[in-house]
């Protein structure tokens, strides 16, 4: 991807996964109604400069967050 590219997630999607844009140079990004959940580390060492959330948006999972998780089941 070019430095300070923009980017769009497609239409349906419920959850952006860690990971996902990790080390991804990006300027923004264009998240559609329905997303409920964006997991740790999901934009780590990117340099995202703005993300707009919708309505539908639930739930930033942190590190912490996930090993809680991991440690109750």
């Amino acid at each position: 991807m070019k430095k300070g590219v923009n980017a769009v997630v497609e239409n349906g999607t419920k959850l952006i996964t860690s990971n996902a844009f990790a080390s991804v140079s990006l300027k923004h990004i264009q998240i559609p109604e329905g997303l409920v959940i964006i997991e740790d580390l999901a934009f780590r060492a990117s340099t995202l400069v703005e993300i707009v959330l919708p309505k539908s948006f639930r739930q930033l999972e942190s590190e912490d967050s996930t090993r809680r998780r991991m440690l109750a089941v």
